[in-house]
């Protein structure tokens, strides 16, 4: 059909371009004759044109005909596409929704198994809990049990040493008294501990010690008559002037020495260990300044008893002290020979400064730093108590 029509406008080109060029030669030959043929011939060619004319709107009206139609069927074949696609899309929400249920199902499904679990866990988890705790308390109340008998234990360890250092203290009676008044006085120490509380006596020894003390029935029991310790101020002295090493050394003549001047014995040194108060003080590796002061406190125990043993007369504490503190230095037999001792149990208390000042010379040359320590004992013994 569209062949049809192109070759329609093309005959009918073909016949304006032909009836143009008879037109021109008729004018210039000026030839009637041939504008009159050109003119009758003019309807047939203007039918002509029109059967083409007409034949070309009719091949147009049935070529639109033709496009309606095909565009009908696009438009159905569009349609059914769509309604294949909408089918299609319906199908795969409906199988993304059933997907989803499953999904969802199986979630809810495994939060439940995942609840049981926990739930299962936590019971498990509560009832270890609840046996730790029993066992806890099992263990602490078994602990405690422990830590009370222990503590007990300690208590009366602690008891039985305080007893028997009170015992001890009881027996160290003035060394001036007789030895008969010695063991007079210890008895009633005794007493006077134990009606305090302090210690605990049988009946039996109770009655022993009442007849040893010279105590008659119904007779109270006066305070205890102890021997007194040696006062901080002799061991403040003494730590001046002694020096103090924290582990043991050993000097020319095999001595050997810790903390201000305590001499080891052969024991302490086999075992290393010194007693120090109421410990035993392992000194491998050296005591303090504080466990050396009480070690010198002990050592000073021997000298204190010199000067309680030599000394007729009464002392203050800090003449006390003095003497002991030099006696420490000089030695008891010095003390014991001396014109000083002499002079002080004749009560010449004024003489005893300058019977010190004589103490001053070792190997016939005087010694400053001996020089020194007398006159600090000296301002010991001038102190007023």
């Amino acid at each position: 059909m569209q062949n049809q029509t192109l070759d329609l406008d093309r005959r009918i080109k073909e016949l304006e371009a032909q009836l143009k060029e008879q037109e021109l030669r008729e004018k210039a030959s000026a030839r009637p004759l041939i504008a009159q043929s050109a003119l009758a011939a003019l309807p047939i060619i203007l039918t002509i044109g029109l059967g083409f004319v007409a034949n070309y709107f009719q091949s147009r009206h049935q070529h639109q005909e033709q496009l309606g139609v095909i565009a009908r069927q696009g438009e159905l074949e569009r349609e059914k596409q769509a309604a294949i696609a909408k089918e299609a899309e319906s199908a795969r929400l409906s199988e993304a929704k059933r997907s989803f249920t499953l999904q969802e199902r199986d979630a809810a499904a495994q939060l439940d198994r995942q609840e049981r679990e926990f739930r299962a866990n936590a019971a498990a988890a509560a009832d270890r809990f609840a046996q730790e705790q029993r066992t806890l308390r099992t263990q602490h109340a078994a602990q405690q049990g422990q830590q009370a008998r222990e503590f007990d234990q300690s208590l009366e360890r602690q008891r039985r040493q305080n007893e028997v250092e009170l015992i001890l203290k009881a027996s160290e009676v003035p060394t001036s008294l007789t030895p008969q008044e010695q063991d007079i006085q210890r008895a009633r120490n005794l007493l006077w501990f134990a009606d305090a509380g302090y210690i605990r006596l049988s009946e039996q020894l109770n009655i022993k010690l009442r007849d040893a003390g010279r105590i008659s029935q119904g007779e109270s029991v006066s305070l205890p008559v102890v021997q007194s310790a040696g006062g901080t101020a002799a061991i403040d002295l003494l730590s001046r002037f002694e020096s103090f090493s924290r582990t043991a050394s050993t000097f020319e003549g095999g001595n050997t020495e810790i903390g201000y001047g305590h001499f080891l014995t052969a024991e302490e040194k086999r075992t290393s260990r010194v007693r120090i108060g109421n410990e035993l003080i392992n000194i491998s590796s050296g005591i303090s300044e504080e466990q050396a002061r009480v070690l010198l406190r002990q050592d000073m125990a021997p000298y204190y008893k010199s000067v309680d043993t030599l000394v007729k007369v009464p002392l203050t504490p800090s003449q006390r002290d003095a003497l002991a503190v030099f006696v420490y230095n000089v030695g008891p037999g010095v003390l014991a020979r001396s014109s000083l001792l002499k002079r002080l149990n004749n009560r010449e208390y004024d003489a005893v400064p300058n019977e010190m000042r004589k103490w001053i010379r070792a190997a016939g040359r005087q010694i400053p730093g001996l020089q020194q320590r007398r006159e600090a004992e000296i301002e010991l013994w001038n102190r007023t108590e």
